[in-house]
């Protein structure tokens, strides 16, 4: 049940290397990798909630 006009979905962290910070997130939240690549990496959390780690742009 919600109890709002809005739920948040996902959470995005600029990062120098996406799936070393996804590796490490996973491992410390008990969190499972969804998607691991250069260009993007993402963790889902045991709560459903997403992070998604992207690459720093200079």
């Amino acid at each position: 049940m919600s109890s709002g006009i809005a739920e948040l979905a996902a959470v995005s962290l600029d990062c120098p290397d996406p799936p070393v910070l996804a590796a490490f997130y996973a491992a410390l939240t008990g969190g499972k990798i969804t998607h691991d690549g250069p260009d993007a990496s993402a963790i889902v959390l045991r709560d459903g909630m997403r992070v998604i780690f992207l690459p720093r742009r200079r």
